[in-house]
């Protein structure tokens, strides 16, 4: 016969689950805008270290930003899209269309 597990050990499992799937969707954003990155900055012609330089960050960090493996703060995406040329607007673009009731902000 099957132990009925406690409660509280029930909501505790909920909770590791839920954590752990916001954990993969932030991955996954992190990922994504990394792709990002790295596909304008091919197609500009500019190396990570190039990069590195304009940004005043290491190799390695923006390498990181572009794996998905760094978290990237505003001002610092701001400073890679005026590195590369474009307004930070440009890495939200294919992300997915306004809902609706947001349509016009």
């Amino acid at each position: 016969m099957k132990e009925i597990k406690p409660r509280k050990q029930l909501l505790k499992r909920k909770k590791a689950t839920q954590r752990s799937a916001r954990a993969r969707t932030g991955a996954t954003d992190a990922r994504w805008l990394g792709a990002q990155i790295r596909d304008l900055r091919r197609v500009k012609g500019t190396t990570l270290t190039e990069l590195a330089s304009r940004i005043g960050r290491s190799i390695g960090y923006v390498s990181q930003v572009e794996r998905g493996k760094a978290a990237i703060t505003i001002s610092a995406l701001q400073e890679i899209a005026d590195a590369l040329g474009v307004q930070i607007a440009w890495f939200f673009h294919a992300k997915s269309p306004a809902a609706a009731d947001e349509a016009g902000f």
